[in-house]
């Protein structure tokens, strides 16, 4: 499991599990950090600094059990990929408040939320919770290396930071391309060029 996680001083860290408690002081009964580990490539480390830490296999099991399937995707539409186009739909806009007061689902919120994965999984894959954590990480990575680039060496990143924005949606090319303006920040991991799913064409 890989999670992105801000400390009380601002400084980001790319954590396993075991880790979280240290950055992240939540209640992991309630506390829901979708797991970006299936957009990954390469390995992430449960160390402080995962630059220099032993690498392991992104995915890993080893402590902490992952949100459930329903909550993760319900916060990666509202919390995380919230100001994305299309997100906060109006069908899940009570499902989110009743998560924020009571930190779960109800039965039925979760009944509904397992419904809307499987039909737009078949019908609108570019909302899959797949497509949507490929969304998650990129995005989050492109903004990190923008913090580190003059204005007038932004311009690749941005229009690719808009392109996941807009259209939900990289090449394998163009995420490839992107990957290599990661492995100059510290701790970043190598996400997969093919964790994005194309939109399926709408018939004429």
């Amino acid at each position: 499991m890989a999670y992105i996680l801000r400390d009380q001083g601002g400084k980001e860290h790319l954590s396993g599990p075991t880790c979280l408690s240290t950055h992240a002081k939540v209640d992991k009964s309630t506390q829901t950090y979708p797991n970006f580990a299936k957009a990954c490539k390469g390995g992430v480390s449960d160390h402080k600094d995962s630059s220099s830490a032993p690498k392991k296999e992104c995915g890993k099991e080893d402590g902490l059990k992952e949100g459930d399937p329903e909550t993760e995707y319900l916060v990666l539409r509202f919390r995380l990929l919230g100001n994305f186009p299309g997100m906060r739909v109006k069908t899940l806009e009570n499902a989110y408040s009743r998560y924020l007061r009571d930190g779960q689902l109800t039965a039925d919120d979760r009944q509904h939320i397992t419904r809307l994965i499987a039909k737009v999984s078949k019908e609108r894959p570019e909302y899959s919770p797949k497509n949507l954590t490929a969304c998650y990480a990129y995005s989050h990575w492109i903004k990190v290396a923008l913090e580190g680039l003059s204005v007038d060496k932004q311009g690749f990143l941005r229009q690719m930071l808009l392109s996941v924005m807009k259209n939900l949606y990289l090449s394998p090319a163009q995420a490839a391309a992107v990957n290599k303006w990661f492995v100059k920040i510290e701790g970043a991991p190598v996400l997969d060029p093919e964790a994005f799913t194309p939109r399926q064409r709408q018939p004429a």
